[in-house]
This record gives structure tokens, sequence and C-alpha cells, in this order.
């Protein structure tokens, strides 16, 4: 990625930019084993494009057109009004089957405001099981 002239982005480790002379991005690339994210604005398409073809020579990659999926996060985007919806629905649907609670109704808070908690005592404690149970669900 450097001798193309990337840099790497924060201490993940996984994003590289490439900028013009004037500190614009001209591509950015999002790296998560064997998938990548190539993001170029519409202006630089050619700097996008020479960028794959050069890669596609060192490396057998798939350009599977706009995002729409990876890593578990769905991507939606429009063009025309120039946005980008990232969620995780079918993930959370997954979740809520698993668990029973496709019904359920959706709160802001999982307790009525004032309800008063206590610490439990060594008789009322949960198990490992119910723990692990309640942490998979939150």
């Amino acid at each position: 990625m450097k001798e193309q002239g990337f840099k790497q982005v924060g201490y993940a480790g996984c994003t590289y930019v490439r900028r013009d002379d004037e500190g614009n991005p001209t591509l950015i690339i999002v790296a998560y084993v064997d998938d990548c994210i190539v993001i170029s604005p519409p202006e630089r398409r050619d700097d996008r494009d020479s960028f794959m073809k050069t890669f596609n020579s060192k490396y057998e990659i798939v350009d599977q057109g706009d995002l729409s999926w990876h890593l578990g996060v769905s991507y939606e985007r429009n063009r025309e009004k120039g946005w980008l919806k990232a969620h995780q629905e079918r993930y959370v649907i997954k979740a809520l089957e698993k668990f029973g609670m496709e019904g359920c109704n959706p709160k802001k808070t999982p307790l009525p405001s004032g309800v008063k908690t206590y610490k439990a005592t060594d008789g009322n404690r949960c198990s490992e099981s119910e723990r692990q149970l309640y942490r998979s669900i939150v």
C-alpha cells in the first residue's frame, strides 16, 4: 500500500488513504483479511480504476460493484440525495428470533424510570449460564 502512495490511518492498521497535492483524499482503502472496500470521490474514478488494475496485477481480486454488505453490516445508498445508510438489521432480526423476541416492543430504557434495583445477595445470585444468557441478549 505504501508503494502506491497510501498512508495508514490511525492505529487499527486496516484503513489507508492516498491524498493529492492539496491534501484531499483520492482513494480510501479499508481492508480486513481478504475483504477490501475501495472508496473514491466520483471525480477520481480514474484513480480508483488505475489502482484496481495495479492491485489486480499483484493479487487475484473480484470487483463486486457498489458496497452493499461488509462484515455483517448492510449498506444502502442514494446517490441522488447524497446519503449512505449503514445498519445491522439482519443481525438484530436473527438475535430477536434466537431469543424468541420477534414481537417485542422497543423501549428507550429496559426498566421504567424510578425503579429501585438491589445488589444480589449470596442466596439470590444468577448462575453462570444465566449470566452468559443475559450477556448474549444484551
